[in-house]
């Protein structure tokens, strides 16, 4: 009986994995960026996979400066290990990269994880870079897990990715999120801001930041309350009526005293709900003459655009201490859409700069 248990598991397994193998087949053909290859060393491929693009519910919308930045990041480090210009010497050794655009989404990562995964030329990848949004990266690493691949978060930061008993081959080079929701209660504190509002996506990264802020925030210090239940919006596809709604209740009479609001979110929510606040503003003359401080995590307040910010008009942040790559910088102001061909994504990135910038 045991046995015949086992079998059907088995085939169910391996019926999902083909399904998963299927859907890789049949997803947009998403660029992939080769570094050159060097056949008499030994090689180590380096994967990656990133929100090239932003979501936009649950879909590729927007091209993502800063994941652009992080292409340019991995093949300038690859580069200068290859030509054993940096401090980390691999003789005999060539490490090559293959990046893949995950939009940001749960579905289209894990069949690009796939594509990933499968041995090009005879050469398996030897660990993967990514991903950004959490929920997105607990999916990718329950996989890579199955093939005993490392994952290496370079933005993911909830608390539940710090359990090596579930995320054995899972590590990052940001701060987990505890520290954060603690960061942002001590500036609530630090002010006397007694009386907040609570936002959040609702997705992990959302759910599990609001509440260990309202921890921080409720137990750690008497005589400080948040206004009603926190308002959750769903992620990562949401609807207008969904931002509009999350204004509505910030015009609420249990709400209307407060003015400081605590919003851990993902990009794309926080872009919705400012654009719901401004559509408010233009039809409620009341609601027009509130001024709000809004209290965000560094995933938002880090990459909101000027627009949204106007919107905002008033914004405090917290965000992980960073240090320079040695000459990134230097690299990186020379890339010019004449010169740069190599990474496939680089012409949407520049036109999308330049129209910002002028």
């Amino acid at each position: 009986m045991k046995r015949s248990v086992v079998r059907k598991r088995l085939y169910v397994s391996s019926l999902a994995v083909a399904l998963l193998i299927q859907m890789a087949a049949a997803v947009p053909n998403f660029y992939t960026f080769n570094s050159p290859r060097n056949k008499t060393d030994e090689l180590f491929v380096i994967g990656g996979i990133l929100p090239i693009h932003k979501t936009s519910n649950g879909s590729c919308g927007h091209i993502d400066g800063a994941s652009v930045q992080y292409v340019e990041a991995v093949s300038y480090v690859i580069q200068r290990i290859n030509s054993q210009q940096a401090s980390v010497n691999l003789s005999e050794v060539k490490l090559s990269f293959e990046i893949y655009d995950s939009c940001g989404t749960i579905s289209i990562a894990l069949q690009q994880t796939l594509r990933l995964l499968t041995p090009k030329n005879g050469n398996g990848v030897s660990a993967v870079i990514g991903e950004k949004v959490s929920s997105v990266t607990i999916s990718v690493a329950n996989l890579l897990q199955l093939f005993h691949v490392p994952l290496i978060s370079i933005a993911s930061t909830t608390p539940s990715l710090s359990d090596k008993t579930q995320y054995g081959y899972f590590a990052r080079t940001c701060p987990s999120d505890s520290y954060q929701t603690r960061a942002l209660a001590d500036i609530v504190n630090h002010f006397n801001w007694s009386y907040v509002v609570a936002i959040n996506s609702g997705d992990i990264y959302g759910q599990a930041g609001i509440k260990g802020f309202q921890y921080n925030f409720q137990n750690v210090t008497l005589n400080r309350c948040v206004a009603g239940d926190s308002i959750e919006i769903p992620y990562p596809r949401a609807a207008a009526s969904d931002y509009d709604a999350a204004v509505s209740k910030l015009a609420a009479p249990y709400v209307s005293n407060a003015t400081v609001i605590v919003l851990f979110a993902q990009p794309a929510t926080v872009e919705g709900l400012l654009d719901a606040v401004q559509r408010r503003r233009e039809r409620d003359h009341t609601f027009a003459a509130k001024q709000f401080l809004w209290v965000g995590s560094a995933a938002w307040t880090t990459s909101l655009d000027s627009k949204r910010y106007e919107i905002a008009r008033n914004v405090i942040g917290v965000i992980p201490e960073a240090v320079n790559t040695t000459g990134f910088d230097e690299y990186f102001q020379r890339l010019h859409i004449s010169n740069h061909t190599d990474n496939p994504w680089f012409a949407e990135y520049w036109e999308d700069y330049t129209s910002n910038v002028h």
